[in-house]
């Protein structure tokens, strides 16, 4: 079986489960930076050449980044997990866990194992997985619980956006209405057309891998697994940055359509600040 190993900058951690999963398992480890022509490739050509044909990824989570307050693993494995948790589906995806880093709540669902001193701690749990080829064989799983704060987090993530296209608005407020219109609604078209194209190309891509994934009969975890990263998908991406579209549209219609008369556009303008938190 072909084991893709994710890992960070530890390389002892990453050696001794490389040659663990090779000499004491058996199994073929995959490792990116290992992959004859990988530099020719962007990050995520290269993941989707070589994890062609693997059954089953490892996940090394180790304290690279370390904050006042945390440590956390490189955000290209967290990405990775990600990854292979869509590719693949839960199952036959586990975290390996160095005690005191910080799990991303985004992770939730997906199982783990924990070690506080020496990898060697989880080698008999990591077998158990690997023979039987199910991450749920021996590993815990992340509190789903945890997922409600994520998604309410990254919810307003559009608001900050909003909060961006505002501050470009704002040094244009006290001119009349007629010349706000004629500054501003550039500056509008400009970010509905962009936050059009973002929604749709992360719709494109992630459409593109679901054709690369759709499962076959008895892969109902794989299509769970897979359900799951479009579910954060779309939270953190493509909602959005489909309402900032419609946002920046409607702002731009409400200003066509204002007409010539004074008062016609002192309400437009007034209506387009509002909506974007500039008057109350």
């Amino acid at each position: 079986m072909k084991v893709f190993i994710a890992h960070g900058h530890n390389e002892v951690v990453k050696l001794k489960i490389k040659d663990f999963i090779a000499t004491r398992l058996s199994h073929e480890p995959v490792i990116l930076g290992e992959q004859p022509g990988r530099h020719k490739l962007t990050i995520i050509e290269a993941l989707e050449k070589f994890s062609e044909g693997c059954e089953f990824a490892v996940i090394l989570l180790t304290g690279d980044d370390i904050t006042k307050d945390s440590k956390r693993a490189r955000q290209n494995v967290v990405h990775e997990a990600g990854f292979f948790q869509g590719r693949l589906g839960r199952s036959k995806v586990v975290l390996i866990v160095e005690k005191g880093v910080e799990i991303p709540s985004n992770l939730s669902g997906i199982f783990y194992l924990e070690y506080e001193k020496e990898i060697k701690e989880l080698f008999s749990d990591l077998q158990i997985i690997l023979d039987k080829g199910d991450a749920s064989a021996s590993a815990k799983k992340l509190d789903m619980n945890s997922l409600k704060k994520f998604v309410d987090d990254i919810s307003s993530v559009d608001q900050s956006w909003a909060r961006s296209i505002a501050e470009e608005l704002q040094p244009y407020v006290d001119l009349p209405p007629g010349t706000f219109f004629e500054v501003c609604r550039p500056i509008l078209h400009k970010h509905g057309d962009g936050y059009a194209r973002q929604a749709g190309q992360f719709s494109r891509d992630i459409g593109k891998r679901n054709e690369k994934t759709m499962p076959g009969d008895g892969e109902d975890s794989n299509m769970k697994g897979f359900d799951a990263m479009i579910n954060f998908a779309s939270v953190m991406l493509i909602g959005p940055s489909e309402r900032l579209a419609n946002l920046c549209h409607n702002a731009v219609t409400i200003i066509d359509k204002a007409g010539d008369q004074p008062e016609d556009q002192d309400q437009a303008k007034t209506v387009v600040l509002r909506m974007f938190g500039l008057v109350e």
